[in-house]
């Protein structure tokens, strides 16, 4: 299996190296992005349980509600060689210490997790354009369309936080190409490899649980086709469930062993109400997710085309898994009661792949028609209309975030020059970080007035309010 991996990578061509480090230079810009201050109320809370594991948890984070697993295991393991080399080079006295300079100023320990989802993303480029050659669609509208997610400011935002929404992407899309394999080579072996890409999603977020999609349709396309028996439809499909399951197992197994808090963790995960993200019911947040996450993540023009695509891959086996990936997937995000942006990240690569295909059908009976080498052009004129729309406003975004050009950034530097040291200042839980020790500082937590003077770990910007202790 690595020899065939390693084969796999060396066929992947020089362009499409150069497109994900394309994808790879302004997600590593990033990864700065506010440190030492927390922006992000979410990312300490995948740092915080990966550090857990190394510290005190025995290997459980402790904490469940995603579960993140396959970040917070290789976060895990990086901390702790930190920590190990903190150690040996006299900066900590153990590898536990490290988590108090981590307590003391999370920089470090944020840079390394963000620089783990900043390949992830990058991956999650490549894995695109390996899917498209997959369905053998033309390597110029491959290159188009793993362009778009390299350039597409919502995948470098959140390939740049500590979120595992790259991982989960990664994983979809290589149980997607792995499904249509089955169609072409139909054996047991290939269903447990995407049974694993199953279990990797799943274990990254819980949504990635519907990487069981693209497998129950290419099973069903088999046996439909009678190319093979329902007992060995079954029997397939059984074997991809268990070694998903068995992967699971192998990267989280504490959400077995504790499954009654996995199941509260699930519930909580699935709450019906959210200030700002309560959804609108299913129909409306579909139309949402269609009319306003797609084009947030590629523009107007490309998610036009990526729905057209999508909608025509459908009479045509193979490309058919992928849709039918696309519209189950949305489906489900759409049932739910919340309506999050971040929840349709794995669908972009989806329609970016439903545009390639769509537009090299175009193209094929554009050169039967009128053949010739000037077709080069409206090829041109078409990728710049999908990719050009994205490019500007991701380079001001990109350029704003890099050199720390933020309004919370702006109101600190605001505050500290016209409010004295030792005033009193009440804060919202998740706005502007500012320091207990120069100011006294009040926050609302859980309906009381609270501040902060007894707080043990005071050279970390405020912003984490588990350690309040005292009420106002």
């Amino acid at each position: 299996m690595l020899s065939k991996a390693w084969s796999a990578l060396r066929s992947i061509p020089w362009w499409a190296w150069a497109i994900a480090l394309v994808a790879l230079v302004p997600r590593l810009l990033l990864v700065p992005y506010g440190l030492p201050y927390e922006f992000d109320p979410d990312e300490r809370l995948f740092v915080d349980a990966a550090w857990h594991m190394v510290e005190g948890g025995g290997g459980d984070p402790g904490w469940y509600n995603v579960p993140a697993a396959t970040l917070m295991d290789i976060l895990a393991a990086l901390y702790w060689l930190y920590g190990l080399g903190g150690t040996l080079i006299g900066e900590f006295g153990s590898v536990a210490e490290a988590g108090e300079a981590y307590r003391a100023d999370v920089s470090h320990f944020f840079a390394i997790a963000r620089v783990v989802t900043a390949i992830s993303g990058a991956g999650a480029v490549l894995v695109t354009y390996a899917l498209l050659r997959e369905l053998r669609v033309h390597v110029f509208w491959s290159a188009v369309a793993a362009l778009l997610l390299a350039v597409s400011f919502a995948m470098i935002q959140f390939s740049a936080l500590v979120r595992p929404d790259m991982l989960l992407t990664m994983f979809l899309l290589a149980a997607v190409i792995t499904s249509m394999r089955t169609l072409k080579e139909p054996s047991a072996r290939l269903f447990a490899i995407a049974g694993v890409f199953l279990g990797l999603a799943a274990a990254s977020k819980y949504p990635g649980a519907l990487a069981i999609v693209p497998i129950v349709a290419a099973n069903a396309t088999l046996v439909v086709q009678e190319r093979i028996t329902p007992r060995r439809g079954l029997l397939w499909l059984g074997g991809a469930v268990l070694a998903g399951a068995a992967v699971v197992a192998i990267v989280a197994p504490y959400l077995y062993v504790n499954f009654g808090e996995t199941i509260r963790a699930v519930g909580a995960e699935a709450r019906s109400t959210h200030l700002g993200a309560t959804g609108a019911g299913m129909l409306s947040d579909l139309w949402r997710y269609l009319t306003e996450a797609l084009p947030w993540g590629l523009g107007r023009n490309a998610t036009i085309v990526g729905v057209i695509g999508l909608l025509a891959m459908l009479p045509f086996l193979r490309p058919r898994i992928v849709s039918i990936t696309f519209w189950g997937f949305l489906a489900f995000i759409s049932f739910l009661s919340l309506w999050w942006l971040r929840w349709a990240l794995p669908l972009l690569p989806l329609a970016a792949i439903g545009a390639a295909f769509v537009l090299e059908q175009a193209d094929i009976r554009l050169r039967a028609r009128r053949p010739g080498r000037w077709l080069w052009v409206p090829r041109i004129v078409v990728a710049a209309v999908l990719i050009w729309p994205l490019v500007g406003p991701t380079i001001d975004s990109v350029g704003a975030q890099a050199t720390n050009d933020d309004t919370r950034m702006r109101a600190v530097e605001w505050v500290h020059e016209h409010v004295p040291d030792g005033a009193t200042l009440l804060i919202e839980s998740y706005t502007t970080h500012l320091s207990s020790d120069r100011y006294d500082i009040v926050v609302a937590e859980r309906g009381e007035l609270v501040r902060w003077s007894d707080v043990s770990d005071k050279l970390r910007p405020d912003g984490y309010f588990a350690t309040v202790a005292g009420e106002w």
